[in-house]
């Protein structure tokens, strides 16, 4: 037997495999019946005590994909939204990636448990995040609308809405006009977080408050750049007299060092959303 027609022989159980490979694929991520194996594979490695649900679902996992009457729940923490729309593409996944070209998230509640652990002053540099994460998530459209958080009955902020687009994964987020609006006040922020370069950061964005009786909305302007060798926060605006705040750190991988200097010819902290006794 020749070594050409052996090689053919070889080849065809190769060939069949990747075919059955490409069908299998196909079927998994272009058929409601491929969405579902992989959505019950998902449940199945949740912690025994989780609960995941939902009460409709359509699309396929090539995108898009949207699920109505989710709800989650876990060791006393809950999460219920009316509905859920992703627009993705299913194939940068192989790379470690999840391309996210709309995110919609509509009517959504976060519950908390209790909190009865004595209050902790952070540690440093523990408190930064790191953002360990096992991909990068890329999310071009976000729109986020009702969101509300509750720590068990009391209400501790409502959404209206959050927009805008960012790349977060291992060691580093991108924030790209985020635009967020509650009953706490409103925020827009633009920049870079990376702890992955030792936490080199370049964040810009402005903040506003609710108006207090007799005095306007308390605005400020935010501003933060550096990494954990020399940092600078400032914050400049009116609340409601001209208010500075700078806040620096040197040296915050070793022994860190801190100054901070605020001016300001009145302070409302009520403004601010803080108790006015503080």
């Amino acid at each position: 037997m020749s070594a050409s027609r052996i090689l053919r022989w070889l080849l065809i159980p190769g060939a069949i495999a990747i075919a059955l490979a490409v069908l299998i694929s196909v079927w998994l991520v272009r058929s409601d019946g491929g969405r579902d194996w992989l959505l019950a594979r998902v449940i199945g490695v949740l912690p025994a005590d989780a609960t995941l649900r939902w009460d409709q679902i359509e699309g396929t996992l090539s995108g898009p994909l949207e699920i109505r009457g989710i709800h989650f729940d876990y060791q006393g923490t809950s999460f219920d939204a009316r509905r859920l729309r992703v627009d993705h593409g299913f194939w940068p996944l192989l790379s470690g990636r999840l391309d996210i070209h709309t995110l919609t998230l509509e009517h959504s509640l976060l519950v908390l448990p209790p909190d009865d652990k004595p209050i902790e002053l952070p540690r440093w540099p523990d408190v930064l995040p790191v953002l360990d994460l096992p991909l990068t998530v890329e999310v071009g459209k976000l729109q986020v609308r009702d969101f509300q958080i509750r720590r068990v009955a009391e209400p501790l902020v409502k959404i209206a809405s959050v927009e805008g687009g960012l790349t977060i994964g291992k060691g580093a987020l991108r924030l790209r006009k985020i635009a967020v609006a509650s009953d706490r006040g409103w925020l827009r922020l633009s920049g870079y977080y990376l702890p992955g370069e030792n936490f080199r950061t370049a964040l810009a964005g402005q903040m506003g408050f609710p108006a207090v009786p007799g005095s306007p909305p308390a605005q400020a302007t935010l501003k933060a750049k550096g990494d954990l060798d020399d940092f600078l926060l400032s914050l400049e605006g009116r609340a409601p007299a001209p208010l500075s705040v700078r806040l620096r750190l040197k040296d915050g991988a070793g022994t860190p060092h801190w100054r901070l200097d605020a001016s300001s010819g009145q302070l409302l902290l009520q403004q601010l959303g803080m108790a006015p006794d503080l």
